[in-house]
């Protein structure tokens, strides 16, 4: 299954040929076709019996977005704040090369700011002034809300303190992140920052890659460990891929968080992988723009348009859609779950499906979650580790499989499997273990007999003072029949 990139239509669209480039190396999950046999009597049973896949999408899309530091705003006030574009004297546009399909109301939104604004030429560089709640704000949402618009930092005409800038994206759930895509404005690439994942809700952050414009400056800021190469699945390692100056503005940056890992191609085998890849929260550390030179200057500040997180709901293999609706949590992406489970991310196996400990399900281990084996005298069972380490249970297949204990056995039936009867009842040799009726009443008389009676003849238990076939005879060490006193 290919890691397919969806989202809503949006004014930057990537261009067809962009996308067939991206498609070979967004397709870095196959589900493999497992064939695994489901009980008939299992009516949720998937027909799809292989690991299953979620398709992928741009996981950022209407997310909560927060920077540490926005133009236009100090101390969560609005203010008036100049700004310049670095990239020459014409005034900066959001408009680009892949904006083919932007719609009338957004080119009419442009025009409106333009008008607005005002902007003038100073020292050669056109320049403008972007304020909180106008017009000319730009604030973080921006970046994934699918508008021209763009989140600009404050220039460090403020202070040398706001070239360092962190913006966190909340997915407020777990998500797969396999790769990352930024549409710089009107701002070169920042020159040196780190990303940043956390998967406990922003308790805790762990750093996923480095960047920086050479190698020199990935060892001089990040350490040697950064240029080692990757060994480990969970390797953080520095990149100069995006080191080059130019473009000044519209820059784009794709960067994959697999490529390279030793287990690229075997990822649902990969602990380790799943667990790097797995986020809540994503944050981007900026430490410095490109090539400072006038350090107080009012053109040097990122301004970024897109901001596409390629990634997929967690489903452990038993989901192939992830479109489940919860009123509680509107924003939620639940797993639609297959193979008998069910959770939020089907990570438990249904009410009456434990016979085999719950698992992930994936190219090499493909697993559905069975039925206990009640013989249909009950819908109830628990999963019991020491049963299944003593193979103790009875599984749909008739094997001694799994840790299931059936509970609330009826029909008069009891034990592990609800495969005996209860005391004063037998299963006649004519009777299945499935039928409803397969427990009958032993018919024996109480003052000769105990009420229990063999399985498949019927043939009544004596009490201790008597024996024989139809327990008429006096028991050794009893005498005086028929009472048969000691």
């Amino acid at each position: 299954m290919f890691w397919a990139y969806k989202k809503r239509p949006s004014p930057f669209h990537f261009t067809t040929t962009k996308l067939l480039l991206l498609l070979p190396i967004l397709s870095l999950f196959c589900t493999l076709a497992l064939c695994q046999n489901v009980p008939p009597s299992s009516p949720t049973s998937s027909s799809r019996l292989g690991p299953l896949t979620p398709p992928s999408f741009n996981v950022a899309e209407g997310r909560q977005v927060s920077a540490s530091s926005t133009c236009g705003e100090m101390n969560g006030w609005p203010i008036r704040e100049m700004y310049c574009v670095i990239a020459g004297a014409s005034r900066y546009t959001p408009h680009n090369q892949y904006t083919y399909q932007m719609k009338e109301r957004h080119k009419k939104r442009i025009r409106e700011m333009h008008a607005k604004a005002g902007s003038f030429i100073q020292g050669g560089q056109n320049c403008d002034y972007c304020e909180a709640g106008t017009a000319s704000a730009h604030p973080a949402s921006n970046l994934v809300d699918g508008t021209p618009n763009w989140y600009q930092s404050p220039p460090l005409s403020r202070g040398m303190a706001y070239s360092e800038v962190n913006i966190t994206i909340d997915l407020e759930q777990e998500f797969q992140i396999v790769s990352m895509f930024i549409q710089m404005a009107n701002s070169p690439k920042p020159g040196a920052w780190f990303l940043e994942r956390s998967a406990d809700f922003g308790k805790t952050y762990q750093t996923w890659q480095y960047f920086a414009t050479t190698a020199a400056e990935c060892l001089r800021l990040f350490g040697i460990g950064s240029l080692h190469p990757i060994v480990k699945d969970d390797d953080v390692v520095c990149s100069s891929d995006f080191g080059n100056l130019v473009p000044m503005k519209n820059a784009e940056m794709l960067i994959h968080l697999i490529e390279g890992r030793p287990s690229k191609n075997n990822f649902g085998g990969s602990p380790m992988l799943k667990q790097f890849v797995k986020a809540t929260n994503v944050r981007l550390r900026l430490l410095r723009p490109s090539h400072l030179m006038d350090l107080d200057a009012p053109y040097y500040y990122y301004g970024i348009k897109e901001l596409h997180l390629f990634g997929r709901c967690i489903c452990n293999g038993h989901s192939a859609n992830c479109e489940a609706q919860d009123p509680s949590r509107p924003h939620a992406r639940l797993c639609l779950c297959e193979h008998n489970t069910e959770g939020d991310q089907c990570e438990r196996c249904k009410s009456g499906y434990v016979q085999k400990k719950w698992r992930a399900s994936h190219d090499t281990d493909a697993f559905v979650c069975e039925p206990c084996n009640c013989h249909g005298h009950s819908g109830e069972c628990v999963y019991e580790q020491e049963l299944d380490m003593k193979n103790a249970s009875l599984d749909i297949h008739g094997k001694f499989l799994g840790g299931g204990r059936c509970l609330n056995c009826q029909h008069n039936t009891q034990g592990i499997n609800c495969n005996q009867c209860t005391p004063g009842f037998y299963r006649p040799a004519s009777k299945q273990w499935m039928d409803l009726d397969v427990c009958q009443p032993c018919r024996c008389n109480p003052t000769k007999h105990t009420g229990n009676c063999a399985e498949e003849s019927g043939n009544c238990e004596c009490l201790a003072q008597f024996t024989g076939p139809n327990c008429d005879q006096c028991a050794a060490g009893y005498y005086h029949p028929p009472e048969c006193r000691q």
